[in-house]
């Protein structure tokens, strides 16, 4: 039986020893793909996924399917990004002209009230000349007419007095 025995263990033995051997075989297989897939997702984060394209062909065509469509989603986040830096350019551009116009309307503004105080001034003076040219005026026909004109007492401190004569003129 010891010779049964040993023949068997040792038939069990290089069984074992085969099984051992095929699973490394398949363990290796499976490190080189993995290996294989670290070096294309360490290319494919430092650069575009299409530009390895030796590697893209070592890799499972379903994982080849998903890198596609990730060269195609960062193609498209590139354009995005492109496009919202546009709209940050355009949108300071616009937000500039709106102050430069704010400003602007806010001078005029300024302008525009300087002129009324300055055309009310004109028109309180031409309204005090009118006022006064029609006092001279009516004090010249009441002359003229021979009738005596007092006037008010505002009037009194521009009487004049001719000394030899003694006329009231106004």
């Amino acid at each position: 039986m010891k010779l049964e025995d040993f023949l068997m263990q040792r038939k069990e033995e290089k069984q074992r020893r085969l099984d051992l051997e095929e699973e490394v075989k398949k363990l290796q297989a499976k490190l080189e793909g993995e290996q294989t897939l670290g070096r294309f997702l360490h290319c494919a984060l430092h650069g575009p996924v299409q530009s390895h394209p030796r590697l893209l062909s070592l890799l499972p065509a379903q994982v080849q399917e998903l890198f596609s469509e990730l060269a195609m989603v960062e193609e498209e986040i590139g354009q995005l990004d492109r496009k919202v830096e546009e709209l940050k350019l355009r949108l300071y551009k616009e937000r500039e002209q709106t102050r430069e116009w704010k400003v602007h309307m806010w001078q005029l503004g300024q302008q525009k009230q300087l002129l009324c105080r300055v055309g009310n001034q004109s028109v309180v003076n031409e309204e005090r000349c009118r006022s006064e040219a029609l006092r001279n005026l009516r004090k010249e026909r009441r002359l003229k007419d021979g009738r005596a004109y007092v006037g008010s007492a505002a009037d009194i401190p521009r009487w004049n007095f001719r000394e030899s004569d003694g006329k009231l003129l106004v």
